[in-house]
């Protein structure tokens, strides 16, 4: 009689968990935004400006909205006595707020600026030296033999609501390359000399 009540009671439940796991995956696989970040930073030289840009495309079946950019430097060793403490530094971009509604198929670019924020009275007078006498993205990428560059973007499916987050590869100075993106990818374009 126990046992009866009990499956009774089992069966209900574990069908539960299941609907809830297959709703889960309905959403996360339909439902949710899909964007697409450029493996390279593109770098456009006119006389003695550099542009340093990243693509951002919209690879999914709807308008994907309220979409946030951050760019986090990331150095490895900066101070001389914790070598394997990690450093983080926002990156300011071209890219200011949320930008509205990305629809199917396009693409942004932003620029990314060798300027970062920082709170100086934590840093040693070398470290605040290094950053400014930094020109470029480069400059930024070499403070360190471990430092890297990432991007988080966090978009909303205009439809069912759904946020999601995604992480760039991390760049360093093997990813930027003079060269321009093709126009309906995030790739590089390889015929550019």
């Amino acid at each position: 009689m126990i046992q009866q009540l009990l499956l009774q009671q089992a069966i209900p439940v574990l069908i539960g968990i299941l609907a809830a796991f297959f709703s889960w995956l309905f959403v996360k696989y339909f439902f949710s935004p899909k964007l697409a970040i450029s493996e390279n930073i593109s770098k456009k030289v006119i006389g003695d400006q550099r542009a340093y840009r990243i693509k951002i495309r919209n690879r999914g079946h709807r308008i994907c909205s309220d979409i946030s950019i951050v760019a986090k430097l990331e150095v490895r060793g900066l101070e001389p006595l914790l070598t394997q403490n990690f450093d983080s530094f926002f990156i300011k971009t071209s890219f200011n707020g949320t930008y509205p509604a990305l629809a199917k198929g396009r693409s942004i670019v932003f620029h990314l600026f060798n300027e970062t924020q920082y709170d100086e009275k934590y840093y040693s007078g070398d470290f605040a030296r290094r950053i400014e006498e930094s020109s470029s993205i480069e400059d930024l990428l070499s403070l360190t033999d471990d430092t890297k560059l990432i991007v988080y973007v966090l978009g909303t499916d205009n439809f069912s609501g759904v946020r999601k987050l995604f992480i760039s590869k991390e760049y360093t100075t093997s990813s930027i390359v003079e060269k321009s993106f093709c126009k309906d990818s995030v790739r590089i374009n390889n015929a550019d000399n």
